[in-house]
């Protein structure tokens, strides 16, 4: 029995179904432009290291440094114009810490292309840890966290530190 016999046999589909294969492409639509409009503006073929550096945090107040260790990256914060506590640190002992010298990036990979994945964001602002990818458009550091599904995250945008102090 095909679809078309057995929708005259069972008399059609009924409200819900019915709404639901109607919403069906647009949702597909909207995901398929989602994802080719992000993958498209990365920039190609980067040199794994691009990300290696001191970006300025979106709102100018602090700076953070991307650094390599073996194949894995990882971010800390340097510089913030306030002294921020990790109050909300899941840890109770780590809660009166200041946030500068804080590695919140841990072991993103690039990817052989154009984005450094896998790797982990903590959040001091709320004491989470999300999953996060990187890459860079347009000369900005893109950062994304996640908890789940990567439509379901926030991005970050960074501008590089153009005199940054060499550090060691």
């Amino acid at each position: 029995m095909n679809l078309e016999q057995w929708t005259q046999a069972s008399g059609g589909f009924r409200g819900a179904e019915r709404r639901a294969l109607r919403w069906r492409p647009w949702v597909l639509c909207l995901l398929g432009t989602l994802w080719m409009t992000s993958s498209a503006r990365a920039e190609p073929n980067v040199p794994s290291d691009a990300v290696v550096g001191r970006w300025w945090n979106p709102e100018r107040s602090g700076q953070i440094e991307i650094y390599r260790d073996g194949s894995h990256y990882f971010g800390k914060i340097v510089s913030r114009k306030d002294n921020v506590l990790d109050a909300k640190n899941p840890d109770p002992t780590l809660r009166s810490r200041r946030v500068v010298g804080v590695v919140f990036l841990t072991d993103f990979q690039f990817d052989g292309k154009d984005r450094w994945k896998g790797g982990k964001i903590y959040v001091f602002r709320t004491g989470d840890t999300v999953d996060g990818e990187l890459w860079i458009e347009d000369g900005t550091l893109v950062m994304r966290g996640f908890k789940g599904l990567w439509i379901f995250g926030k991005t970050f945008r960074m501008e590089r530190v153009l005199d940054a102090p060499e550090t060691g």
